[in-house]
């Protein structure tokens, strides 16, 4: 298994795009993103909105635009948003780049070397084969054991790409198994619900996905600061469970396989998968130690009040102290690109909610206030249809800062916690129709 495996581009390859050549994608975008900033000047000078502040939002649709195109590479251009708020002298070096020194980051950082060990020491793929191994040999638990182990290893391995890939042998095990033909209802069933599983659900957790923590990073520092790990899970377990059961049933029903056949016992050849792993070595145990060291200090951060940070920068030097990670797998298997990009992002979101005041964004959303923000649930719904609307154009990723930026200025005015709206965006994040709104199912299939 290859790096790139594991970090899916995060750049959108829509069909329309990939027969435009980069050349013209690149003038196309830059000459719609001026033209729409220059639309947008006139738009915010009438309503008095200071300039330092027209600049900040035309250059969030300006990198709006561009990463529609997928013209440029994503981390450049979500790089470019501190550093020219700076040349522009919208806001402080200090401010627009503090992204880089925020616990965030360094929660990150930590979180991403985990992955790294765990995928490296092969103890995802063990755990699943064990967890498969407890429940009966049909479809529906076999589906059902996918799922659950990959909702069970969602805070463990915070990388959905990663985390899918890994399952994509145990599918085609499961589908060898059984005499699932590839491209039937089974095997798409199969694939289906480890996708669920391993990718997701990741929303439940503070830590499920890099997303979760981009978007935790987008908080207001006051709110960031509040949000624990497990009251991040509380707050999300409700929603979880509903989105789980409702989407696990509806793969069953429809994705069900008309007769599956085996030549022999699928426990036994789990079995057999488990005995060619051989007993657990010295990596995978002090890998294992520091996971559940991890997550344990995660759910009972209120009780030590040790920040997630730094309990994860902890795990990075226990696994690289006693070897587990070596000098070429923390340059090779952390997401620095991604580090680079949530350093950025979350320092130019950090300009936007330090200086942009509550009665600027009401003043520019006036009309639609009257009709949606009198009534919270009406706004959230709002925002989830849009966040919809707009994954047809951008990744993840680059869909988190355009949808939620805007809006935390305006939340006080309307007595929504900002933690709420992050949830409702990460999870309005989820539904997909094209095979580019969803890389990770690309590994299962």
């Amino acid at each position: 298994m290859t790096n790139s495996t594991l970090n899916a581009p995060a750049a959108i390859e829509a069909s329309w795009l990939r027969n435009l050549p980069l050349k013209d994608r690149r003038v196309v975008s830059i000459a719609l993103a001026a033209v729409l900033c220059a639309l947008g000047h006139l738009f915010f000078s009438g309503y008095g909105l200071p300039l330092q502040h027209m600049i900040l939002y035309e250059l969030l649709l300006a990198a709006t635009v561009i990463w529609a195109f997928d013209a440029f590479s994503t981390h450049a251009v979500a790089l470019a948003l501190p550093l020219l708020a700076v040349l522009f002298r919208c806001a402080t070096p200090e401010t627009a780049f503090s992204g880089f020194s925020s616990s965030s980051w360094f929660l990150v950082l930590g979180v991403f070397a985990i992955t790294a060990a765990i995928t490296k020491t092969g103890l995802i793929y063990r755990f699943t084969l064990k967890l498969i191994q407890y429940f009966p040999p049909s479809y529906f638990w076999q589906s059902f054991a996918l799922a659950a182990a990959g909702m069970l290893l969602t805070p463990v391995v915070p990388v959905a790409y990663g985390r899918t890939a890994l399952a994509g042998p145990l599918i085609a095990g499961l589908a060898e198994i059984r005499r699932v033909r590839r491209g039937s209802a089974g095997a798409i069933g199969y694939s289906m619900a480890a996708l669920l599983g391993f990718g997701q659900m990741s929303f439940m957790f503070m830590n499920g996905t890099a997303t979760c923590l981009l978007a935790f990073g987008l908080l207001p520092k006051g709110v960031s600061t509040r949000v624990t790990w497990g009251g991040w899970l509380l707050a999300a377990l409700p929603l979880g469970l509903m989105f789980f059961v409702l989407s696990f049933a509806s793969i069953m029903l429809i994705f069900r396989p008309r007769v599956l056949q085996s030549s022999c016992s699928s426990k036994s050849i789990i079995k057999a998968q488990l005995t060619a792993l051989g007993p657990m070595g010295l990596h995978e145990k002090l890998t294992l130690f520091t996971v559940v060291l991890s997550v344990a200090a995660f759910m009972t951060q209120s009780l030590h009040h040790v920040y997630s940070a730094w309990v994860a920068l902890l795990s990075f030097f226990i696994l690289f102290g006693f070897g587990v990670l070596n000098e070429k797998s923390v340059r090779n298997d952390i997401d620095w690109n991604f580090l680079i990009s949530f350093g950025a992002i979350v320092g130019f979101g950090s300009v936007i909610t330090s200086s942009v005041r509550p009665s600027e964004v009401t003043a520019l959303v006036n009309p639609l206030v009257r009709v949606i923000c009198g009534n919270n649930y009406l706004f959230l719904t709002s925002i989830s249809l849009v966040v919809f609307h707009v994954r047809f154009a951008l990744h993840d990723r680059a869909a988190l800062p355009v949808c939620i930026l805007p809006l935390v200025p305006l939340l006080p005015d309307l007595g929504i916690d900002p933690f709420v709206l992050c949830l409702v965006v990460l999870i309005s994040c989820n539904p997909w129709f094209f095979p580019y709104q969803n890389h990770a199912y690309e590994n299962l299939v």
